[in-house]
């Protein structure tokens, strides 16, 4: 059974797998096992977020996105990933992860990937998800890379703060209203 999500792509509704096409496509939870396809697709699309394409200066940042460091936040509760899977693909579409309920951390779509509505589609997903670990707050904040600035605004976030540079990154502070994203979304 399907219902049209509102990007106009039929979704299972038993398991919330999205199908576009011919394919089918999974949009799940990630577990701790996911790690290391999460930082491949994290790192192989981190030159969208550092001031230097090869990385220099954000040694600090990009060693958060090894594999390790992302089992070990999922592992100890501290982070929630979500990721955007074909069958037939050998590598993750997309993924997002969640920092305590409270902070869009990292949100990755393969660049050959980008406008095809990934994105939105992990968004709504955790919004549909929500961890029963955290209480969902008020506002949700995301440090967006001046690349992604206009995704994050078409979600509902709006600039909190300037464009910051440090650690080898730039990004502009954003908070999003969860009532009001979720009267966007109906």
């Amino acid at each position: 059974v399907a219902k049209w999500c509102p990007w106009k792509w039929p979704r299972c509704l038993s398991c919330r797998r999205v199908i576009t096409g011919d394919e089918m496509t999974t949009i799940r939870r990630a577990q701790p096992q996911d790690a290391a396809a999460i930082s491949a697709l994290i790192l192989g699309e981190a030159h969208h977020v550092t001031l230097a394409p090869d990385g220099a200066g954000a040694e600090l940042v990009l060693a958060s996105m090894r594999a390790d460091a992302i089992e070990q936040n999922m592992t100890e509760g501290k982070f929630c990933y979500w990721v955007y899977e074909d069958a037939d693909a050998p590598s993750l579409r997309g993924a997002l992860g969640l920092r305590e309920g409270k902070h869009l951390y990292q949100l990755f779509v393969r660049t050959d990937c980008h406008r095809l509505g990934i994105g939105r589609a992990l968004w709504d997903r955790m919004l549909d998800d929500w961890p029963s670990q955290w209480d969902k707050p008020e506002y949700l904040t995301v440090n967006a890379s001046p690349y992604g600035l206009k995704a994050y605004q078409s979600f509902g976030f709006e600039p909190v703060g300037e464009r910051t540079e440090i650690n080898g990154i730039a990004y502009i502070p954003m908070r999003c209203h969860l009532s009001t994203e979720f009267i966007q979304r109906s």
